[in-house]
């Protein structure tokens, strides 16, 4: 049911289908019909459009939701235990939460090519959002990222493009408020997010 109607807010472009629980309308104009294409971006499809035209009008808008995907996956941090040894290499993925909202989980390995190993104790930079209030503020894409336990992580997310931090804070469990940081990655093994 549809396809790719051209770039994405952020000016690349990937096919991307039409999801069957996602809008029936179009992002732009409101009409609705079968020949709805997703935008192609970030977003994960969230706008759909019925031509280039409204996908175009509708930009301006939509870009604060779509922004262009990440060139890399991977980034190196200091050795957390040692400051004389390499810098480790980590390698991120963007996966969802057990509430069906997006979440990050590092791996590294020991060797080049080896076998990926969870990189922290379940492996998360980011927290789930168990409050309901605050996880429906969440666009798709976006997820709270621990920067008590993680600081060094985050930043390093953010210096490589992997994440862009939104300027929102929402609390999480007994933590002050964290970043709520945009995954410019595609969710891992073709997940969707729950609206």
């Amino acid at each position: 049911e549809g396809g790719q109607v051209g770039a994405h807010a952020g000016g690349s472009s990937a096919a991307t289908a039409v999801p069957s629980n996602r809008r029936h309308a179009c992002s732009n104009c409101g009409k609705g019909g079968s020949g709805l294409k997703a935008c192609g971006g970030t977003c994960g499809g969230s706008a759909v459009y019925c031509n280039k035209e409204c996908q175009k009008h509708h930009r301006a808008r939509h870009k604060r939701e779509c922004w262009k995907k990440a060139d890399t996956d991977t980034f190196t941090i200091p050795h957390p235990q040692d400051g004389s040894k390499p810098p480790i290499k980590l390698k991120a993925y963007h996966q969802l939460d057990g509430y069906g909202k997006s979440g990050m989980s590092l791996t590294y390995s020991e060797k080049p090519g080896g076998e990926p190993k969870p990189y922290m104790i379940w492996c998360a930079a980011t927290n789930p959002v168990a409050d309901g209030v605050d996880r429906s503020s969440l666009r798709p894409g976006e997820a709270v990222f621990n920067t008590t336990k993680h600081g060094v992580e985050v930043e390093a997310l953010i210096r490589v493009g992997i994440i862009k931090d939104t300027g929102r804070k929402i609390k999480i469990g007994y933590y002050s408020p964290h970043p709520v940081c945009r995954i410019n990655l595609p969710v891992h093994d073709g997940e969707e997010e729950e609206e």
